[in-house]
Formats: C-alpha cells, structure tokens, sequence
C-alpha cells in the first residue's frame, strides 16, 4: 500500500523530487497490512488513471470497428486459402 502510494505520488507530481530521508521502509513481510485498504487505494488509483484516459469519440469507435472486421474477414479467407491450398497438396501428394 505504501509502495504503491509513494509510486502513484512521484508518477502524479513529476516535477517534485522526493527526499527518502524522513521515511523508513517496512522490512516486514506485509501480511500485518489490511487487504481492505490495500483493495480501496488500488481502486482509487485506477479511477485517477481512468480519468486521464481519452475516450474515442462514436465516430472514431465506428471506424475502428469496421477497420477491425476488415482485417478479421481478410486474415480468415488468407489462412482459409492457406489451409486449403495445402489440403490438396497433402491429397496430391498422397493421393
């Protein structure tokens, strides 16, 4: 938890420079700590990343989805042909 606090502090303020002098590190093995809370600063974390994300617009999420299955039908047909063109060979082969 504190860790992972300290991590979120120097990545959300960059430019301040943190002097380790005044905190002591656990050498524990971290099971006295509260999986509750650890859970509850995870989940905040996540939300504070969350809205920072920039979020396509319905327009974009379209094309990005028509793009996607374009792709998705093409590489079917390639490997189809593939695995056909190859059945034959087999059967040519042996045949």
């Amino acid at each position: 938890e504190e860790a992972l606090t300290e991590e979120f502090e120097a990545v959300e303020s960059p430019g301040k420079k943190k002097s380790g002098a005044g905190k002591a590190k656990k050498t524990g093995t971290g099971s006295t700590r509260n999986p509750l809370v650890f859970v509850w600063t995870y989940l905040r974390q996540v939300i504070t990343e969350m809205r920072k994300v920039i979020w396509p617009s319905r327009k974009q999420m379209a094309n990005y989805t028509v793009v996607v299955l374009i792709f998705l039908a093409l590489m079917t047909a390639l490997i189809g042909l593939v695995d056909l063109g190859l059945a034959k060979l087999v059967l040519m082969v042996l045949g």
